[in-house]
């Protein structure tokens, strides 16, 4: 590393590595400390190897040995050290060790050369297999000729090895796919000599699947295409600016293992300085924290899997803040309005509409007037976890105000997720962090937008969705994210029939981009927590607001509810016949008030009448005249039996398959007050689901 850049903060990029002396047993020096002893490479110092010992044994066991003498040497030792290499010449000069420098050495002339004493130097033992030992000839024999002789003829394995005193570093008991030679991959471009060497030494301080760094900075990964970056901060990711650190980026050479950056130091420089890896299996990039793990499979693919994903605190508060425009209004916080895609929905008038046709479960109450929470249900799910788990459990105003949509799994499945932010106080009021969240949440305007969370039995579309239903601390002027999230990222698999490099890339984000543009790579997620997502609603009846065109002005809660909504597409459509009238508003005859003189009046369906709004549709064709809610029809006598309002039909929800189809129950007994509903068992078959918005849908005219 260049003196300049000797004060950079640290980075583990590579592994741990030590430079004390004991490294050399332990097999973790670092490069300098390492190469600052002669060259070695693993060899076997074989006498004789018969290829049924090779068949019975596999290799014989290489150990780090010195085999040739420094450049310049005029002595009569190099060449019997590079040269006289026979089986021969083993047998009858064997390898030694040092105890001085505990280097080990080919033969003695080869430590001669490298300036080592006699005196310090101590040979290896010679190993006979078991069969040329049993059968104890080989002991008789007087002279080197004679056992190189009978050991060849008898396929006898004489193989040096060390004596267990001596300080020898013994080669790692790798597995097959690291590689140890360089451009195994072919991708190599620019060819350098030391690299080579170094890769090819007996420096095992192993590297992803290298044998040790240098392998794998001669077997880069190719990236067919790609802009090079050559300077600082061209991502805008960095932080603390430091000239030395640019300097490093600018006059040092570039290498293809660090692309697309130039060099180690442009990629330091255009990051947020938390990147690289934290422990063996922790890795930090500029938007998460992480544990890694890759491996080759047996199908000989490249795997890497991410798990226990954090957000980083700092980028979170960064991209947030980035999104602000305070130009903007902020949004006030009104019981019984949600705010979606910039648009206010009047939930409260939406469940006025559907109460004006029937009886549905509502689980706050304190959204509609007092007298309509009389006639409501309650056989219902309050916990947001319903609209994950089955939306026809959910009460209708939690089944309207907590808007979900469809993520992509892993294959072709499609799962359930929050895309919405549902607000309960006016705690965010002004807050422009709180609006830019929300649009986060609902818009592909992060880079994060992949990335999908799930807390508690909730999966959110992202982590802005989750931010924005959490009891995070948000004010006008600043924005507080918990240290400790209770939320989990789902964990990714990533399967490439190439290398993919995870490293040198400064966000995650980016490496699940590729994947997916990648035809050459299968990604999949750690879905385990999350749910499948709801089949569409069969159509039946209109689908959009104003088919029949006889609608001068279009509501527009029910236009959301009937076109742009979750609940339309997901749960049920029949917010659609509430904007599509039989004939022209103004020219239809409505009964819109209760006829006191009538044998069916009641001051209690009069008071109702009056409050519930207009339901626009109706089942009567005409000359018949249209009722503008349930409870208008309860005080005429075409009405008295509800079928003016609707009829009951298949199902038109998303629920369970072989759900109970239910007749709504009579008038008379949907119309006692709240707390009697549950006792009622009037129907000859009764389902849990009775009376629940989403068992029946209704008719328009006929």
């Amino acid at each position: 590393m260049p003196n300049e850049a000797k004060n950079y903060t640290k980075q583990n990029l590579c592994r741990e590595c030590a430079c004390d002396n004991s490294c050399f047993q332990k097999k973790n020096c670092c490069p300098d400390k390492y190469f600052s002893r002669a060259y070695t490479k693993y060899k076997s110092v074989i006498v004789n190897y018969p290829a049924s010992a090779r068949m019975e044994k596999g290799r014989p066991m290489e150990y780090a040995v010195v085999d040739y003498c420094p450049s310049g040497s005029e002595s009569d030792h190099q060449h019997q050290c590079e040269h006289e290499t026979s089986p021969y010449d083993t047998l009858t000069s064997p390898p030694v060790t040092s105890s001085v420098s505990n280097v080990s050495y080919q033969s003695r002339h080869c430590a001669y050369c490298h300036g080592e004493n006699e005196t310090d130097l101590h040979e290896w033992r010679l190993t006979v297999d078991r069969g040329c030992m049993e059968r104890r000839t080989i002991f008789y024999l007087s002279s080197h000729a004679d056992i190189l002789s009978y050991a060849q003829n008898s396929s006898c394995a004489l193989v040096f090895s060390p004596r267990n005193d001596l300080q020898v570093i013994q080669q790692r008991d790798l597995t097959p796919e690291y590689r140890a030679r360089c451009n195994v991959t072919g991708t190599w471009a620019e060819f350098n000599p030391d690299v080579q060497m170094a890769c090819e030494s007996s420096y095992d301080l192993t590297y992803r699947f290298y044998t040790n760094i240098f392998c794998a900075m001669c077997n880069p990964i190719e990236l067919k295409a790609h802009h090079m970056i050559s300077s600082c901060n061209v991502t805008g990711e960095w932080r603390k600016y430091d000239v030395s650190l640019e300097q490093a980026c600018i006059g040092n050479p570039g290498f293809q293992m660090t692309q697309p950056y130039k060099n180690v130091f442009c990629y330091l420089c255009n990051s947020r300085g938390n990147t690289g890896r934290i422990d063996w299996d922790m890795y930090s990039y500029n938007d998460v924290k992480l544990t890694a793990r890759e491996f080759i499979s047996i199908s000989k693919t490249y795997v890497y899997e991410f798990k226990r994903i954090d957000f980083h605190n700092d980028f979170l508060h960064e991209e947030i803040k980035m999104r602000v425009d305070r130009k903007r209004t902020t949004e006030q916080y009104v019981p019984g309005v949600v705010t979606i895609n910039d648009k206010q929905i009047n939930i409260t008038h939406l469940l006025m509409k559907t109460l004006s046709v029937s009886p549905v479960p509502i689980c706050d109450k304190t959204l509609i007037p007092p007298l309509a929470r009389d006639y409501t249900l309650d056989n219902c799910q309050c916990h947001p976890q319903c609209m994950m788990e089955n939306p026809c459990e959910c009460c209708l105003d939690v089944a309207l105000s907590w808007p979900t949509t469809c993520v992509k799994g892993n294959s072709n499945d499609m799962l359930n997720a929050f895309n919405g932010c549902h607000r309960t106080d006016n705690r965010y009021d002004g807050s422009p962090f709180y609006a830019a969240l929300r649009r986060m949440c609902e818009q592909n305007i992060s880079t994060s937008d992949q990335i999908t969370v799930t807390s508690g039995g909730l999966t959110f579309r992202n982590i802005y969705c989750y931010l924005c239903n959490s009891q995070i601390n948000i004010t006008e002027a600043n924005l507080e994210i918990t240290l400790s999230p209770s939320f989990d990222v789902w964990g990714a698999t990533i399967e490439c029939s190439e290398e993919l490099n995870i490293f040198y890339s400064t966000r995650y984000t980016d490496i699940l981009s590729f994947a997916t543009a990648s035809s050459k790579c299968q990604l999949s997620f750690n879905t385990a927590k999350s749910f499948e997502c709801p089949k569409l609603v069969l159509r039946d009846g209109p689908v959009r607001c104003n088919e029949t065109n006889w609608l001068d002005v279009v509501d527009p809660a029910v236009h959301w509810a009937c076109e742009g909504s979750h609940y339309n597409k997901y749960i049920s459509n029949a917010f659609c016949l509430h904007c599509n009238p039989r004939t022209p508003l103004t020219d239809d005859v409505i009964i819109d008030k209760c006829d006191n003189s009538s044998i069916h009046y009641s001051s209690i369906y009069d008071e109702a009448c009056q409050l519930f709004p207009d339901a626009v549709f109706t089942t009567l064709a005409l000359p018949k005249p249209r009722i503008k809610n349930r409870f208008c029809g309860m005080c005429s006598a075409i009405c008295v039996d509800y079928t003016c309002m609707m009829t009951a039909h298949s199902l038109d929800c998303t629920g369970e398959q072989g759900s109970i189809v239910v007749r709504p129950p009579l008038l008379t007994q949907l119309f006692r007050f709240y707390g009697e509903i549950a006792d009622l068992d009037t129907n000859e078959q009764v389902s849990e689901r009775v009376g629940f918005y989403c068992t029946f849908y209704v008719k328009p005219y006929v």
